[in-house]
């Protein structure tokens, strides 16, 4: 068998070469200053850790690890194993399948802030097919609506040749409202729905009068400079070539076929490069979005019934590790398993992107992140 292709960027490398936007230009290092000699032990350690995880496990992904506001690490590394491997590098574009999420949840931000919803705001009063009157934008946001899965819906009812679009889905459940019932009341309980953010998405096309798609590429993709990411299906660039998602089978892997859940977005759906969501994990330092305010309710946990804290934002997971606040968020769909972990305090971040249903993300990203908590 052919030796594995590696490719680790570590990045003291000279930019002039990459096609990557300015402002992620910017936060390279000069291989001489003194914070990058502090790390050198730290960067080896990484360098080590991944390259075990490629040999051991299988890993195909990108990785990327930043701390203190400063990218240290950048690696592209490839299970040769895979059918039609392609060869990856930080250009290649992955379905972050539930980091999508916090997109979602930042346009529903955006336009609260510019006046044109409240939170407290019912879905029917932008929605009126849903036949859920007492569910708010709130509570999608903090997954407390109960709502059933779309999912279920579209497997028994749909007909259509291809995957039902989120207009498409609310119609469905529209028309068969009976068997989509409330789980609890709202408010009362957190249930993570992936049919809220979904609508959410929806809910967005519905206010604005633009496509979903587009409303992210004009308020959130383009001013970031985050040239290569979009929404798929509706804003797939042509000349893009969008990875495929793996599973292993018998002792080696066959890609996965779209399902009839693939139309859909808003809980899914947005495609990205590990060099485009640093961007993004910056911004979220800043008021370029949306404003400080915004951000610490979106970064803080949800207090069910007044007594109850249930440790999730609106699109962000939060915990503590050693005293430090994390904020974060898994996905998973169809052979892409992905994870961005933030560190506010430190202004660190892991960013991890994969297609072959890698199953130890979590485990990378816990060592990952003792070693840049270590001293």
């Amino acid at each position: 068998m052919k030796r594995l292709l590696l490719t680790v960027i570590v990045l003291f490398v000279i930019l002039a070469t990459c096609n990557e936007p300015a402002s992620l230009k910017e936060v390279h290092l000069n291989p001489g200053s003194a914070w990058v000699h502090y790390n050198q032990k730290k960067i080896s350690k990484i360098d080590s850790l991944l390259l075990d995880y490629q040999s051991r496990y299988r890993f195909n992904g990108n990785v990327l690890v930043a701390d203190n506001n400063h990218i240290i690490y950048q690696g592209s590394f490839e299970n040769r194993v895979l059918k039609k491997s392609t060869i990856l590098n930080q250009s290649s574009v992955f379905q972050l399948a539930s980091i999508s999420k916090q997109f979602t949840a930042m346009a529903v931000m955006i336009l609260k802030e510019r006046g044109l919803i409240m939170y407290s705001d019912s879905l029917v009063k932008y929605l009126p097919d849903l036949p859920w009157p007492n569910v708010t934008i709130k509570h999608l946001l903090q997954h407390t609506g109960g709502l059933p899965n779309y999912m279920w819906v579209v497997e028994h009812f749909w007909k259509g040749g291809s995957p039902p679009s989120n207009a498409q889905i609310i119609e469905l459940i529209r028309d068969h409202k009976d068997e989509m019932n409330l789980y609890f009341k709202p408010g009362t309980r957190f249930n993570y729905s992936n049919t809220g953010y979904m609508i959410l998405a929806s809910l967005v096309e519905s206010v604005t009068g633009q496509a979903f798609p587009e409303f992210m590429n004009e308020n959130i993709f383009k001013p970031l400079g985050m040239s290569h990411s979009f929404v798929y299906p509706n804003s797939f660039p042509a000349d893009t070539a969008i990875l495929v998602g793996y599973r292993p089978y018998r002792g080696r892997y066959v890609s996965i076929p779209q399902t009839v859940n693939d139309g859909s977005f808003g809980d899914k759906g947005v495609y990205s490069t590990t060099s485009d969501l640093y961007l993004w994990d910056q911004a979220l330092n800043s008021e370029k979005l949306v404003s400080y305010k915004a951000l610490e309710e979106a970064f803080s946990p949800l207090i069910l019934r007044g007594k109850y804290k249930i440790n999730y934002g609106f699109g962000f997971r939060i915990k503590e590790v050693k005293g430090k606040k994390i904020v974060y968020h898994h996905g998973r769909w169809n052979g892409f398993r992905t994870s961005i972990w933030r560190y506010p305090e430190g202004n660190s971040s892991i960013i991890i992107l994969n297609n072959s249903s890698f199953s130890s993300i979590g485990g990378m990203e816990r060592k990952i992140q003792e070693i840049l908590l270590s001293d």
